[in-house]
């Protein structure tokens, strides 16, 4: 029975993005897919998901728990200010809104500035503080779910990474393709 929800998805795409990945008309599709996800899954009373806030796939996970009243931990690499402006103030439409939203109904974990490795950056800290979070729970009571083209990215600590790290620790991966 999953117990854990672990979060992965990619943005919603830049108004300039070159090569579309998650497309804005995508945003329904996705939200739908996630709540079958979370639909097909046994509810019991102590289910959490922990996830990042971007501006796309986050965000969707984070209401979508909301809605289902799953409890969320939220992992942001750096202080939230600068994390809107880098990850949820580029989106057009209302994604700067619902992020504040999320940031006040779930509790937000940021490491110490620092805390990265030289030979890791902070997004790929961010993503290894989770799954180390999602592992007090046994492997067979985890779930990553990902909003993810099934590209590598571009740059550490996508979600490329997290379902690659996910899957080689053998955690059960839920992929919606955008």
């Amino acid at each position: 029975m999953i117990k854990q929800l672990l979060f992965s998805g990619h943005m919603i795409d830049s108004p300039n993005r070159e090569t579309p990945r998650f497309p804005a008309e995508r945003e329904t599709q996705v939200r739908t897919a996630l709540e079958r996800v979370i639909e097909s899954l046994e509810h019991p009373e102590f289910i959490e998901g922990i996830a990042s806030a971007a501006a796309g796939g986050d965000i969707l996970f984070l209401e979508t728990c909301s809605k289902y009243q799953i409890p969320c931990r939220i992992y942001l690499p750096f202080e939230t200010e600068l994390f809107g402006k880098e990850s949820v103030n580029f989106a057009s439409g209302k994604w700067p809104e619902r992020f504040k939203s999320v940031l006040q109904e779930f509790s937000v974990f940021i490491p110490e500035p620092g805390s990265a490795t030289q030979n890791e950056n902070i997004y790929t800290l961010t993503n290894n503080l989770m799954i180390k979070e999602a592992l007090k729970f046994p492997e067979d009571e985890i779930l990553l779910i990902a909003v993810w083209d099934g590209k590598k990215g571009d740059g550490g600590g996508g979600t490329w990474e997290m379902v690659d790290t996910c899957q080689k620790l053998g955690l059960a991966v839920e992929i919606i393709h955008p």
